[in-house]
């Protein structure tokens, strides 16, 4: 699992597990992976700001509903744009390989792009 720096009040890390989008997707009413990121392009508040509470809090743990929303104001107060916490955001679950990405993986075989699970 890698991790997306995204600059709040400090720099903070962004990532994602499966369990992870399990959580999102659970909290916001059983949301589909699909309407997730529908909602999430469409800026949707409530949609942002469980996917970054989930994402930062890897790395701060005490990070409560209240500190996020008073981080999301100070972002947008200093001259931040929501579409570019969306975008982290698609980013960061990129990166951590839960969603797909078209550039191409170091090593990968473009004509098997998808890998194989080992059985035993």
């Amino acid at each position: 699992m890698s991790s997306l720096s995204l600059k709040l009040d400090r720099d903070r890390r962004l990532r994602f597990r499966w369990s992870d989008m399990r959580t999102i997707c659970a909290r916001l009413n059983n949301l589909s992976m699909v309407e997730f990121l529908t909602r999430l392009g469409a800026t949707s508040p409530d949609v942002l700001h469980t996917a970054l509470f989930i994402g930062l809090s890897h790395d701060d743990p005490k990070l409560t509903g209240q500190r996020l929303d008073d981080l999301i104001q100070g972002y947008i107060d200093d001259g931040g744009q929501l579409t570019a916490l969306v975008n982290a955001v698609l980013e960061a679950m990129t990166e951590d390989g839960l969603l797909y990405s078209n550039k191409k993986q170091e090593g990968s075989d473009p004509a098997n792009p998808t890998p194989s699970l080992a059985r035993g």
